[in-house]
């Protein structure tokens, strides 16, 4: 299956790549997308009764934001609108969802799990979460352009996360909002006024004027 260079959030796609979830019990469903920030990203689908109680993690970084459903991490619920980052090398003990959940994932690499007792773990590896409340109610997509200079949502070792209007689109960034998600200005099919929340990667230059 190519990889998507633009999605309409609003409607399910017809056709889903299975991925298998090791120590999971079941598949995730999957749509490759052909990110500009990160050398692999998917729109993610866990099905009704997802659960991987294996414990062990990735040893690269992973972000995701829920896009409707809700995802338990050890023993966090992450609902909709929620951006997390957790760390290269961070043990996870449980991953599970009852209702079944939709996710933009982004992984720094190859994603592949590493259970924990071959896991280099590193005890200071980060979780950090953000609520991203515009998504959950759709203001995000209706709301007036912004600025690309407004202080960034999220900074980690591997990623920028901003938002403002799609004419100011950073370089080597995704964007999304309620209804899209693009890679790269290019593959933007809404206007030039939407606004649009940007994941950029870390070594990508920072918009002229962006406030740390």
């Amino acid at each position: 299956m190519a990889r998507a260079e633009q999605l309409d959030l609003s409607r399910p796609p017809e056709r889903w790549r299975p991925a298998a979830m090791p120590g999971a019990s079941h598949d995730l469903s999957t749509i490759p997308l052909a990110s500009v920030s990160a050398p692999f990203s998917v729109l993610g689908r866990f099905p009704v009764g997802f659960v991987r109680s294996t414990p062990g993690g990735y040893l690269v970084a992973e972000e995701f934001v829920v896009l409707s459903g809700a995802l338990w991490l050890d023993g966090r619920r992450l609902g909709p609108g929620m951006l997390v980052h957790v760390g290269a090398g961070r043990l996870r003990e449980e991953l599970r969802t009852p209702d079944g959940c939709l996710a933009l994932v982004w992984f720094d690499g190859p994603p592949h799990f590493v259970p924990a007792a071959e896991l280099p773990t590193v005890p200071d590896a980060p979780c950090h979460v953000v609520d991203l409340a515009d998504l959950r109610d759709d203001r995000l997509a209706d709301a007036p352009g912004g600025t690309a200079t407004e202080a960034p949502l999220l900074v980690t070792s591997v990623s920028r996360w901003t938002r403002g209007a799609a004419a100011q689109w950073p370089a080597r960034a995704d964007g999304f909002d309620a209804r899209r998600w693009a890679a790269g200005a290019s593959a933007w099919q809404g206007t030039a006024e939407d606004l649009v929340i940007w994941r950029a990667a870390a070594s990508a230059p920072a918009p002229e004027g962006a406030r740390s």
